[in-house]
């Protein structure tokens, strides 16, 4: 059969090969319009990929999911035939469905909460800049016509404190 080496090899090929297709496939499944069923197909596709089965109910190698239930489909080697390999396959999706909510769950959390946090910061600094009379920079309510001058907002050197009379 096969030595240690040759499975070793065999399986950094196979994993090769994946990451190789792996850009072909988020390209192809980036044209599905909702973001959780494009998500949900890529988790899909990914762990049939990379879920391993054993290949073999008496060996100790483990191969591919998806190739362990083609053959088990075309000639099954035991009585539960092409079910053996859904097992570790349906666990292996459900563990991964898992993170996929989990993270989903935190980025959205994450994403709600900062413009909120950053609006109220925002309009709290400016509420203090606006109480502020050193404040420089901040432009006066009262313009020359409200104040009954004549005056230009450029040419008049109180403008910035008149807010604050």
């Amino acid at each position: 059969m096969y030595t240690t080496e040759n499975y070793l090899w065999g399986l950094l090929i196979y994993l090769l090969g994946f990451l190789i297709l792996l850009p072909f496939g988020w390209h192809y499944t980036g044209k599905i319009p909702w973001r959780t069923c494009r998500d949900l197909t890529r988790l899909f596709f990914i762990v049939l990929a990379l879920a391993p089965a054993k290949a073999y109910s008496d060996l100790n190698f483990l191969a591919p999911v998806w190739i362990v239930i083609a053959f088990e489909w075309l000639q099954p080697s035991t009585d539960a035939g092409a079910v053996r390999p859904l097992i570790p396959l349906a666990l292996i999706f459900l563990i991964a469905l898992g993170c996929y909510i989990g993270i989903r769950y935190l980025r959205r959390n994450r994403t709600t909460a900062t413009p909120a946090t950053k609006s109220g910061r925002l309009q709290k600094s400016a509420e203090r800049a606006s109480k502020s009379p050193d404040n420089h920079n901040i432009a006066p309510k009262n313009t020359a016509a409200e104040n009954g001058t004549s005056e230009t907002r450029g040419g008049d050197k109180d403008a910035p404190f008149r807010a604050y009379r």
